[in-house]
């Protein structure tokens, strides 16, 4: 039978609805189906009992064995089942199976399973252990953090799940690295960590985990940016920003942060000259934009300036120039949470008219 005969008979026995979204998945697709994704699959179909045998046992590794399942026979016949007596004692052969994505549950992340890479990096820190991995500290690890960072990044671009799943496991294990060498020299531990980052997610979300406040309100980006201000105790709208991030994602973090303010202009003349050139590309897609930039960095090129270091210096000097800005205000006892973007769109246009 084929996969559509299967899913044909699956349909007509009432298994499955016509109007039911679902992936359809080959025998030897194991490795790219994507288990933790919330939706309905159908393998088929399955040609012997080595393909469900590894089936079988990648689907305990991934749902509670108690997770419904519906399997088809060679004679049509479908039988309901669960993970755990999956094929087990059927006389019949199967050819194909279907999950619903109404009957999944996922097995719970279990602690022993971060323990063991814990584990191991504590094996690989202690003497006879990896002289590599003894002679780390923070900072001869930050290429290491960021390249596999960018590892990640470059799966998700190119929507490669398996290769992501194992990029993301390197920078975990980057993570427990860096606690580990913090737990060392009696800084903090791992547990201390994941408490942190739980207890920071509960008080930025109440309306969910307290059952307070607006939704709206708190998926505000200004009020979001307010509110993290004030939990971090940050003296500055800027305050925060690693100056060591790529110049253009800088750049985007700087003009981000200040628009959620009320301010979406430079106002300095000379800064404000810089832009016009990029208007010409308002109406133009993604790829029109990032050839004007591209272009742009050939001609700066040829003038002998190096646009990654000169845009990096001019998000320097913005950051410290709205520093500048905010002490202003504090001596006026004006704040910027308090005032509105009008107002303080005007402030900023008046401060750097005076600076002048």
């Amino acid at each position: 039978m084929t996969k559509f005969e299967i899913l044909d008979l699956f349909v007509k026995n009432e298994a499955l609805s016509e109007k039911e979204i679902l992936t359809i998945y080959g025998e030897n697709d194991i490795e790219s189906c994507t288990f933790q994704r919330e939706e309905t699959f159908l393998v088929a179909p399955i040609s012997d009992e080595n393909h469900i045998r590894e089936w079988k046992n990648k689907l305990e590794s991934v749902y509670e064995e108690n997770t419904k399942i519906e399997l088809l026979t060679a004679n049509g016949k479908i039988l309901k089942s669960i993970i755990k007596k999956f094929n087990s004692g059927n006389k019949e052969t199967i050819v194909g199976f279907l999950l619903k994505a109404k009957d999944r549950k996922l097995k719970i992340f279990e602690k022993q399973e971060l323990n063991s890479l814990i584990d191991v990096m504590k094996e690989l820190r202690e003497p006879g252990g990896c002289p590599w991995d003894r002679e780390q500290n923070h900072k001869s690890l930050r290429t290491y953090f960021i390249q596999e960072v960018y590892e990640a990044i470059d799966a998700i671009d190119k929507n490669d799940m398996k290769n992501l799943c194992e990029e993301l496991g390197d920078v975990l294990f980057q993570v427990i690295f860096h606690a580990r060498l913090a737990e060392e020299r009696g800084d903090f531990s791992i547990k201390e960590v994941v408490e942190e980052v739980t207890r920071k997610m509960k008080k930025r979300h109440p309306f969910i985990f307290k059952g307070k406040g607006n939704p709206e309100e708190f998926v505000n980006e200004i009020s979001w940016e307010k509110r993290k201000r004030k939990e971090k105790n940050r003296k500055y709208l800027l305050s925060g920003i690693p100056k060591c991030l790529p110049s253009l994602l800088l750049a985007c973090i700087i003009q981000k942060k200040v628009s959620s303010a009320g301010i979406h202009t430079l106002s300095n003349r000379s800064w404000r000259n810089a832009g016009h050139p990029v208007k010409t590309g308002n109406d133009a897609g993604d790829e029109s934009v990032g050839a004007f930039l591209f272009e742009q960095v050939r001609v700066l090129r040829e003038k002998g300036v190096n646009p990654e270091l000169s845009l990096h210096q001019f998000c320097v000097e913005f950051m410290e120039r709205f520093s500048s800005f905010e002490d202003d205000l504090q001596r006026k006892q004006k704040s910027i949470d308090l005032m509105s973007p009008e107002t303080l769109e005007q402030a900023w246009m008046e401060f750097n008219r005076k600076e002048m």
